[in-house]
Parts: structure tokens; C-alpha cells; sequence
């Protein structure tokens, strides 16, 4: 599967977060080029959770170009930025 859309899934948000990130695995999604996850309830907490996943294992979708997180509710702070920019110096 290279592409895949999970679009206005509320299942995914709330705490499910907590569950389903830690369940990823490096050998389940290495031909998925494009997500979309848009409109899932994963509010701030659970954004920072799925984007720090995959930042932390650039193997979960190694081929990854395209993914949209859009309409989250997700808190509108440069928090996520900021840490970034430190782990880069």
C-alpha cells in the first residue's frame, strides 16, 4: 500500500494516541508514501505524540513524502518548533 486515508476517523483521537503509536512497527508501513489523517480528533497531545514517533523512527515510513494532519484540534503554539530547533544545535 503506498498511499492511504484515514480521513475524519475519531477513532484515532482522544487517547488512542497512547495505544496505536506504540503498536507502530518499522516492517508495517514501508511502501506508504502518502497519509492522510486530516480531521481524526488527536488534539495537541496526540499530534505531538504521532509527529515525535515519527521522528524518532524515520523507519516506520521510510518512503513517507506526503502526510496531512490537518483539522486536529490541535493547539496553535510553536512548542513542537522550539524543540526542534534545540535538538538541531
Amino acid at each position: 500500500m503506498t498511499s492511504l486515508e484515514l480521513f475524519n476517523n475519531p477513532q484515532l483521537g482522544g487517547q488512542a494516541p497512547t495505544t496505536w503509536c506504540s503498536e507502530l512497527r518499522c516492517d508495517h508501513w514501508t511502501q506508504l508514501e502518502q497519509l492522510d489523517m486530516s480531521a481524526c480528533s488527536l488534539g495537541s497531545e496526540g499530534f505531538r505524540l504521532f509527529c515525535s514517533t515519527l521522528l524518532e523512527k524515520p523507519c516506520l515510513m521510510p518512503r513517507l513524502r506526503g502526510l496531512c494532519l490537518g483539522g486536529n484540534e490541535v493547539e496553535d503554539t510553536d512548542e513542537l518548533n522550539r524543540s526542534e530547533e534545540h535538538t538541531s544545535e
